[in-house]
């Protein structure tokens, strides 16, 4: 089977973590069976401007990259910044409709795999009907938003009635591509892996060593880009409170600006605002690799979330043994399904937030039984899933 992936999420040579859940999941796929990767990178004549006031707008190239045996083709597709986003999925067809078709032919493409309903899977939806080649559009978390734009929203429902077939990486957004359309037969719920040769319990006094920690503090970690959607924020008010519940507390935070913005700056005020300068730590971003020595140093891991899909950090800090609070937002309650991993509270209520990071913080944990439970599913496994299902639409068709 030969596979044409398009993903305008993907890592780069500028962008090296950026979309590694899309990445991860081909590069089991490749061991498969045949898999050609485009990722088309938004650009526009005023990006060159715009870097003059923001350095990391846009940093990626067009070109072709190899990473792990797995060949990605970056192609530019016009974008403009903000404006006329409704044209972003047929600007992104048209830009790759040459090249993309050029390669179909060359290679003999079976299917076509997109990622996120859009702009990627309407492309893929248009690139499919040229080509005649079936489709199938894997949903990831940008659809809850975007069911709100009465453009995205229209563009949305035109791809799931089009698809073959729609994957889901959770129940959650099952439902969501339910409400706009989806015919329940199309559905497949196939929820990311993770990476068990690198996400597994560390001794963790030696995590904190590494980390030049020293002590019996109490550590809350969090993971992700710094933007507002994450929910730093939401935590960070806490953390007064908490200098009198227990006798040392640090606030660790690991990420950086991603393509969806930049809080960092709203974030240090707020922390020299609140005088907790000493109790919350910001890490940078940092490489798969040594996200486990963070995990397994933490006491718990808290994601305050606004909007997620599959939050892949949850299943990263279960697999290290780490219990987890989090927002009850999309897929969160389907990896947190009892109180042995940790706890669920409602987006926005500070008061049940506060109290179950206290609670958590206060009792013991079997990091074992938290580790075992994450690590049952695994990289592999998805890419089984996946294939089972592309082979299911090649008969059918």
């Amino acid at each position: 089977m030969k596979i044409l992936t398009l993903s305008s999420v993907f890592p780069n040579q500028a962008l090296p973590f950026y979309g590694l859940f899309v990445y991860e999941r081909m590069k089991h796929v490749a061991k498969k069976s045949d898999v050609f990767v485009v990722s088309p990178i938004p650009w526009s004549p005023f990006d060159s401007f715009i870097r003059f006031f923001k350095k990391k707008f846009r940093p990626a190239r067009k070109g072709i990259e190899t990473r792990d045996q797995l060949e990605m083709m970056y192609i530019r597709f016009l974008c403009l910044p903000g404006i006329f986003k409704f044209l972003d999925g047929y600007l992104y067809y048209r830009s790759i409709l040459n090249p993309v078709g050029k390669l179909i032919k060359k290679n003999g493409i079976d299917i076509i795999d997109a990622h996120f309903a859009y702009p990627d899977g309407f492309a893929a939806m248009l690139l499919a009907k040229k080509s005649g080649l079936p489709f199938s559009v894997t949903l990831r978390g940008t659809e809850v938003p975007y069911s709100t734009s009465f453009y995205r929203r229209w563009q949305m429902r035109w791809v799931f009635k089009k698809a073959d077939k729609i994957i889901c990486v959770s129940q959650s957004l099952s439902e969501i591509a339910s409400e706009l359309g989806a015919e329940p037969a199309k559905l497949k719920i196939i929820p990311n892996g993770i990476n068990t040769d690198i996400f597994y319990p560390r001794n963790r006094s030696k995590a904190r060593t590494r980390l030049g920690i020293q002590g019996d503090t109490k550590i809350i970690l969090s993971v992700g880009g710094l933007v507002k959607r994450k929910g730093f924020h939401r935590v960070i008010p806490h953390l007064k409170k908490m200098k009198m519940d227990f006798k040392d507390i640090l606030f660790i935070i690991v990420g950086g600006e991603s393509v969806e913005g930049n809080y960092s700056g709203e974030l240090r005020a707020l922390v020299n605002e609140l005088g907790l300068e000493d109790v919350v730590r910001f890490e940078g971003l940092q490489p798969p690799e040594k996200l486990p020595y963070y995990y397994a140093a933490a006491d718990i891991f808290v994601l305050a979330t606004a909007n997620e899909g599959w939050p892949n950090v949850i299943v990263e800090s279960l697999a290290c043994g780490t219990p987890v609070v989090a927002t009850d937002v999309g897929g969160v309650k389907e990896i947190i399904t009892h109180d042995d991993l940790g706890y669920t509270v409602p987006f926005d209520d500070p008061e049940a937030l506060y109290a179950k990071m206290k609670k958590a913080l206060g009792q013991s944990w079997d990091h074992e039984k938290i580790s075992s439970y994450a690590c049952r599913r695994s990289w592999n496994n998805v890419a089984d899933e996946v294939l089972t299902m592309f082979k299911e639409i090649l008969r059918e068709k």
